[in-house]
């Protein structure tokens, strides 16, 4: 749990960035 727990983090720091720029974009 701990270690699937850890992967989302890093995950979500890596796609969180991306989407915003994406929304950005679209504007």
């Amino acid at each position: 749990m701990f270690f699937n727990n850890k992967l989302k983090e890093e995950v979500y720091m890596i796609l969180l960035p991306g989407f915003k720029e994406k929304r950005s974009q679209s504007k």
